[in-house]
């Protein structure tokens, strides 16, 4: 990072994520999923921030752990990948 000029890095879970389990599934693998980036930017919390990871299958879930992932481990914001099970968000 240091070499190219980059002073922090948001890290978060590239697409699908969780978007292609079961809902059940979904919400137990975000919640892992966050805690794990959260648990690799403490390392080096001047140099990285994490963007968490939602399970979008049930929104309600989804809900309940953007909250907890900002306001019990620190994450700057969510992440909404493009798609779950093949169909995209909606307005």
């Amino acid at each position: 990072m240091d070499a190219a000029g980059i002073d922090m890095q948001i890290l978060s879970v590239t697409a699908p994520g969780s978007q292609e389990v079961s809902a059940e599934a979904a919400v137990d693998l975000s919640r892992a999923l966050n805690d794990r980036c959260v648990e690799l930017a403490a390392a080096h919390p001047d140099r990285f921030k994490v963007l968490a990871s939602l399970p979008t299958q049930d929104p309600s879930a989804a809900i309940v752990e953007a909250k907890r992932a900002v306001a019990e481990l620190g994450c700057c914001g969510v992440v909404i990948n493009g798609h779950t099970h093949g169909r995209f968000l909606m307005p």
